[in-house]
């Protein structure tokens, strides 16, 4: 059986999911090193020569021994073998058992107080995200084949939205497309003082999957974001004005949940949002 423990305040228990899951992976990815190996087997040589050195638990030893069969001689064997242990054999066999993403996270605290602590911090919303993909699918067809009151889903997502400052991020400007309506089209090319062709070609692009967008550099994001601010907010496409589509959009909630996943791998308000919907309908995120 493998497993990790770890302590730390319910806000921060997030954090040590990640930063657990960052270094399994490292581990799988470049093994461990002759020096920390050594220490490791050291260490753990040491604790069961202390623990053999207490009279109370050497005789708890010995009757665990003697009631499944076996002698200290088996204590003996297992500390050869693992004397012997090269740093490529424990990488096997590592990779061999354990997998990140099949790992079951069990936290116990007072989380209904960190529930009101959103995450903001992009780089693990993006880690979290990708590694919740699983997760976040079960979830959505866990809310269509489940009854749930829409009205208090959305209420909820209101209250993650007013703890999240859009201005801070803007990062949904530099990662999704902006769709386009003919009335966007129209609103903006009016906005700018600009006739409908020039707009048309200067700002705007067709894009297979999802028609008329507004044009975005790879790197820099959309063609009017400057900073983490829009430049035409006051006649922004109307896909923009309810983005991230948690409290309002085209359709029922549920038709909704499915541009989510996506969206939790880089907005905040989606993120904290399926988090806390995950919570409010007792959601397991162990696969059954």
């Amino acid at each position: 059986m493998f497993m990790v423990f770890a302590i730390c305040a319910p806000q921060n228990a997030v954090k040590v999911e990640v930063a657990v899951k960052d270094e399994l992976t490292q581990i799988l990815e470049k093994g461990y090193t002759d020096a920390e190996v050594a220490a490791a087997k050291k260490s753990w040589m040491q604790s069961r020569q202390v623990s053999r050195a207490n009279d109370t638990e050497l005789v708890g030893r010995m009757a665990g021994q003697r009631y499944i069969g076996r002698t200290m001689a088996f204590d003996q064997q297992l500390e050869d073998k693992v004397a012997a242990l090269t740093p490529a054999q424990i990488l096997a066999a590592m990779k061999k058992h354990l997998d990140v993403s099949q790992l079951s996270i069990y936290k116990a605290g007072d989380f209904a107080k960190a529930a009101k602590i959103v995450l903001t911090d992009l780089i693990q919303i993006k880690r979290l995200g990708e590694q919740k993909r699983g997760e976040n699918e079960r979830f959505r067809k866990h809310l269509k084949t489940h009854n749930f009151v829409e009205r208090k889903l959305r209420h909820i997502a209101e209250e993650v939205e007013g703890q999240i400052n859009c201005l801070d991020c803007g990062n949904c400007c530099r990662v999704a497309t902006a769709k386009l309506a003919q009335r966007d089209v129209e609103k903006l090319a009016k906005y700018l003082g600009l006739p409908l062709p020039k707009f048309l070609r200067e700002y705007t692009e067709l894009s297979e999957e999802e028609g008329r967008i507004l044009k975005r550099d790879e790197e820099k994001g959309c063609v009017f974001l400057s900073g983490n601010e829009c430049t035409v907010y006051d006649a922004r496409p109307g896909s923009c004005e309810d983005f991230p589509h948690v409290v309002r959009g085209a359709g029922s909630l549920q038709s909704r949940v499915w541009a989510f996943i996506d969206r939790a791998c880089y907005c905040p308000i989606v993120y904290n949002t399926m988090e806390a919907w995950k919570v409010n309908q007792k959601f397991s995120p162990i696969p059954k």
